[in-house]
């Protein structure tokens, strides 16, 4: 939607301003939900993070307690875990919860690494955890991979092979049999050989 380009656009030119004056319009945007997280508004903040993280910035700096992000953050942990919400709203508080604090987002985020959760949800948790640079994310990401599907694993092997910090914890993984090493596609395998660090290789 044009919105999100819009608020993504304000996101990556990262002038307070602008972002100020983008707060002060989603207050005046009537709610299209009725439970307190509502997904159109969760949706333009998720952009405008995408676009303040592409400027090496992000959105805490602007949740402040009582305001419209940190109510919006607030509102996304507890619909995630609400089973009695539809998954789409759920995956968009999800979306959101990857642009907030690691120590708040993560124990919401690992309850959905569990495969009594709809499988989208699993993804969603995955890819969100894979934006933290927190070391810990690659121990809630191994801990949760035996109990989950094939296509949930490969997105978690992906993860944890896309950030350096994180390719050790995999390859030990490996060595100790607990992921197995074809889990690990082609492509992924010759770019760690061609990995900078000796280590990696």
């Amino acid at each position: 939607p044009l919105v999100e380009q819009l608020a993504e656009i304000v996101g990556v030119r990262n002038r307070d301003q602008e972002i100020q004056q983008l707060f002060a319009t989603l207050t005046t945007i009537k709610p299209t939900a009725r439970s307190e997280f509502d997904p159109l508004l969760g949706s333009v903040v998720t952009a405008l993070g995408r676009g303040l993280k592409r400027a090496r910035s992000g959105l805490t700096g602007y949740a402040e307690e009582g305001g419209v992000v940190a109510k919006l953050f607030a509102a996304a942990e507890t619909v995630t875990n609400d089973k009695s919400a539809d998954e789409e709203t759920r995956q968009r508080a999800v979306a959101l919860l990857a642009h907030g604090r690691f120590d708040r987002a993560q124990p919401v985020l690992a309850d959905l690494l569990d495969p009594r959760q709809p499988p989208l949800l699993q993804l969603a948790a995955v890819h969100a955890l894979s934006g933290f640079a927190n070391p810990a994310v690659a121990t809630i990401l191994l801990d949760a991979y035996p109990q989950l599907t094939p296509s949930v694993r490969s997105e978690i092997v992906e993860a944890l092979s896309t950030r350096t910090e994180r390719i050790k914890p995999l390859l030990d993984a490996i060595g100790a049999g607990r992921i197995a090493a074809a889990e690990v596609t082609p492509i992924r395998r010759g770019l760690l050989l061609k990995h900078r660090d000796a280590d990696i290789q």
